[in-house]
């Protein structure tokens, strides 16, 4: 399939605009804001036309967000804080200061 460029593209609708218009075709102008759509007969507003389900009330979580913090902070406070100590590498040394070998400690 043969791609056009740009400016082939913006020549061809040019060409297509002036033979549509030699034809005795008309260009309308739109205002600003001004809708395509025409189905407001039966006294629907935009907002209805492309709503599917009628509005459901809303459900406030503000209790229940309330309820899972004050959880979270009693869970918290009735565990015994564990102490955070890790392993440690420890090396053992010779008489003259050399290095023998690497040993794990808890301390």
């Amino acid at each position: 399939m043969n791609r056009l460029s740009k400016r082939q593209l913006r020549e061809q609708l040019r060409r297509q605009t002036e033979s549509y218009l030699s034809r005795g075709g008309e260009i309308k102008t739109v205002s600003p804001g001004q809708s395509g759509l025409t189905d407001f007969s039966a006294g629907r507003s935009h907002s209805e036309l492309f709503v599917a389900a009628p509005r459901q009330p809303r459900t406030y979580l503000n209790e229940a967000v309330a309820a899972l913090q004050q959880r979270k902070l009693s869970a918290k406070s009735s565990k015994p804080a564990k102490p955070t100590t890790r392993p440690r590498k420890k090396i053992i040394y010779d008489d003259f200061g050399e290095p023998l070998r690497e040993v794990w400690v808890e301390e």
